[in-house]
């Protein structure tokens, strides 16, 4: 299981999380109130970026965007 919640941490933290969560199939990875260049956009364009890295995953970002791809990406 992926399980990860990344708090207020810069970038390339975020960035690690997501690399360590590619390992995963299945599980959680929470992006809250980190260091994101252009805020909104930024945390949006990550989270795209972890929905397609972390395959199943339920992925939620801060400013309430919450992206599920259960549906979107077929399992491994």
């Amino acid at each position: 299981m992926c399980n990860i919640t990344v708090r207020n941490c810069t970038f390339d933290r975020v960035s690690k999380a997501i690399t360590l969560c590619m390992f995963y199939h299945k599980g959680n990875l929470t992006i809250e109130d980190n260091e994101i260049e252009g805020s909104v956009t930024g945390i949006s364009m990550l989270a795209v970026g972890s929905m397609v890295a972390c395959r199943n995953n339920t992925i939620s970002a801060t400013y309430g965007i919450v992206l599920d791809n259960k549906e979107q990406l077929e399992p491994v």
